[in-house]
């Protein structure tokens, strides 16, 4: 026997025309739908049936919207080709100016220890000046 419960789940997925529902259920449903309790449950879904047909659906305003979403996923799942031409834009716009502020901070720095050197080496045979500067 078909609970309460389950006669509203199935109400849910088959609608109200019980006619409609799977053969192994609808023999039962069809003596069930005469008890008070289910037919109370019948009439709130036949209700709503009948608000779902009558109701606007809604239409996109482009007719080829299934078409678009198709052709725009398959666009992204495409792997994108890289030619010489975008390498060496990537090269020019990315790794390019990182390569030329590191050699010019190289620069910069190798200057920097230079200056901080002293402009003449002592007369003493000792070269410790040097040792230490360059520490």
């Amino acid at each position: 026997m078909i609970s309460k419960k389950a006669f509203g789940r199935y109400l849910t997925l088959y609608g109200s025309a019980i006619e409609n529902w799977p053969e192994h259920i609808r023999a039962e449903a069809l003596q069930l739908q005469h008890l008070p309790t289910f037919a109370e449950q019948l009439i709130d879904a036949q209700y709503l049936d009948e608000v779902l047909w009558n109701s606007d659906t809604f239409t996109p305003a482009h007719g080829d919207l299934n078409e678009r979403i198709i052709r725009a996923a398959r666009i992204r799942g495409a792997a994108p080709r890289l030619t010489f031409a975008d390498w060496l834009q990537d090269f020019l716009s990315v790794l390019l100016p990182k390569a030329a502020f590191s050699i010019a901070a190289t620069l910069a720095l190798g200057l920097l220890i230079g200056l901080s050197l002293p402009a003449s080496p002592s007369t003493d045979n000792d070269s410790s000046t040097y040792e230490d500067a360059a520490l």
